[in-house]
C-alpha cells in the first residue's frame, strides 16, 4: 500500500478530486481474492499487473479532466486547437 500511495503522490495525484481514503480503497478493491492470506501474505498485500492496472482505471474514474481555461493557463492552448481525429 505505502508503494501504491507513494506512486500517486509522485505523479500529483493525490488532490481534491482523489483523497487518501479513495486512493486506499481503489488499491484495496482492486486485489484479487486470496484463500489464505496468512499463508501467502505476499500475494495478499501486493497487486498483480492486472490488479495494477485496475487500480489505475478505478483511479482514472476519479479524477476529471481539465477545463479549457485550465488547459489554455497550463500553456496547452496549441492542443485545443487540434483536430478532434488527432485524439
Amino acid at each position: 500500500m505505502d508503494s501504491w500511495l507513494g506512486l500517486l503522490e509522485a505523479g500529483h495525484l493525490l488532490d481534491a478530486d482523489l483523497g487518501l481514503q479513495q486512493a486506499q480503497l481503489c488499491f484495496l478493491w482492486s486485489r484479487m481474492l486470496v484463500v489464505d492470506e496468512i499463508k501467502d501474505f505476499g500475494r495478499h498485500e501486493a497487486l498483480s499487473f492486472v490488479d495494477f492496472l485496475e487500480a489505475l482505471a478505478r483511479v482514472a474514474e476519479l479524477k476529471s479532466l481539465p477545463s479549457y481555461s485550465d488547459l489554455e493557463d497550463a500553456g496547452y492552448a496549441v492542443l485545443l486547437k487540434a483536430p478532434l481525429w488527432m485524439w
